[in-house]
């Protein structure tokens, strides 16, 4: 179909977004990412490749960095499947990164912890820019099936996580609720990786549960604005 259209496109602009959408169809999504990304912020799952998943000091406080103080626990990021990333991109380049994990409460029930919002304050600037932070957590929350997503709300490192924090807050009631959670799946990079080593979480620290701080919200929510 979009082959054909290509065919009797006249208009600049649309027959490069129909090119882009070709190359999205083959298997290639970076060249429609970056195009939308010119517009409005692009978020996409991390991709489980260690040079793209490694967190970078120049687009994240929060960096992973081989050869960097972390250096011997960074491959447990990569090997521990109960995280997830969330990219965030604008005007083609990974500025920020929603930090998921998939975690259990203390009756075994899976849930969808936030655990820190990171990178360029141009992610968290506006109210339109936040709730597409907001809504691309419920699209993954609903895509892998959970249905409860719980927020930390003890980030205070830099900016970033702080204005994300407090939409959160004004947004949902009982933001000051506390609940003991742990790692959905424990300690994954024990038979990954040649030494046994815990990924580390805002939330949890290197620990394998701990009590954790903010609203507990069912999915779909309406935010009240």
């Amino acid at each position: 179909m979009v082959q054909a259209l290509l065919k009797y496109c006249t208009d600049d602009d649309s027959r490069s977004t129909l090119e882009y959408m070709a190359y999205f169809l083959r298997g290639d999504s970076t060249p429609l990412r970056d195009h939308l990304s010119r517009k409005q912020l692009v978020i996409q799952s991390g991709e489980r490749n260690p040079w793209h998943d490694y967190g970078r000091a120049d687009e994240l406080f929060s960096c992973t960095g081989i050869g960097q103080y972390a250096a011997d626990n960074a491959p447990a990021f990569i090997a521990d499947l109960n995280l997830v990333n969330l990219d965030v991109w604008s005007m083609g380049s990974r500025v920020g990164r929603i930090h998921l994990c998939l975690v259990k409460d203390k009756s075994d029930q899976p849930l969808l912890l936030v655990d820190c919002v990171d990178g360029s304050e141009r992610i968290v600037e506006s109210e339109k820019k936040l709730r597409s932070l907001l809504d691309a957590v419920y699209s993954f929350a609903d895509w892998i099936g959970i249905a409860e997503i719980k927020f930390n709300c003890s980030v205070d490192f830099n900016l970033t996580p702080k204005k994300f924090i407090d939409y959160v807050e004004k947004h949902f009631e009982n933001h000051d609720r506390i609940d003991f959670l742990s790692r959905f799946a424990s300690n994954c990079s024990n038979s990954l990786l040649p030494h046994p080593r815990q990924s580390f979480l805002e939330a949890f620290q290197k620990y394998h549960a701990a009590f954790v701080q903010g609203p507990l919200i069912r999915t779909p929510v309406e935010v009240h604005v």
